[in-house]
């Protein structure tokens, strides 16, 4: 059964590094006769490559995944998180990075500091955009609004309504970026809530 999740990785690994051309006001493949992984050995003339990097489901893993694990010991965390992205753009400076969702919950750094730690690290990584998981309304909408407080990329949902709430100010339903020329539209689906999402945490928003 299609979720979120695998939709989003798919569309992710699928325009992970992608030639575009520059004239265009819309993405288009400009070699169909070559395959997506020879045309990102040489970029033709006029064409722009662009990185795609993504995260989702961090869940407030700041520090690296506990040593008694037994699949991650030792993996993840922040700083790992912020070497890779460093290596990426260091290779390629037309780099976007976007997060999918569910930046909070998952451990004290988000009981103790409600989601302050998770958008400050994100920010000093550079993200270009992230949007809104089900688990950013953990906390409901106001402490959520204050968390976002301390994130300098755009925070964007195109389906919820934040109209007269907190997140007013906080929440764009779309963002554009220029990568290396090339203008880039961002968007972001939030799942439906019921279910998933207590509705008082979720009120006022539609």
């Amino acid at each position: 059964m299609p979720t979120r999740r695998n939709f989003l990785k798919t569309a992710t690994l699928a325009g992970l590094s992608l030639p575009l051309a520059r004239s265009s006001s819309l993405f288009r493949w400009t070699r169909p006769s070559m395959s997506i992984a020879a045309a990102l050995l040489e970029p033709l003339a006029g064409e722009t490559l662009i990185t795609i990097l993504h995260t989702n489901d961090t869940h407030s893993q700041i520090d690296p995944i506990l040593e008694n694990d037994k699949t991650y010991a030792g993996k993840g965390g922040v700083a790992r998180r912020a070497t890779l992205v460093k290596r990426v753009r260091k290779e390629n400076p037309n780099t976007l990075l976007i997060d999918a969702g569910d930046v909070l919950q998952g451990t004290p750094y988000f009981n103790f500091y409600k989601g302050e730690v998770e958008y400050k690290a994100m920010s000093m990584i550079g993200y270009d955009a992230g949007t809104i998981g089900n688990h950013e309304f953990d906390n409901g909408v106001e402490s959520l609004a204050k968390a976002m407080s301390f994130a300098n990329f755009d925070i964007v949902s195109t389906n919820y309504d934040v109209r007269g709430s907190a997140l007013e100010s906080r929440v764009k339903t779309h963002a554009v970026k220029e990568v290396g020329g090339v203008r880039v539209g961002l968007f972001g689906l939030g799942i439906r809530p019921e279910g998933l999402i207590t509705a008082d945490n979720f009120k006022p928003l539609k």
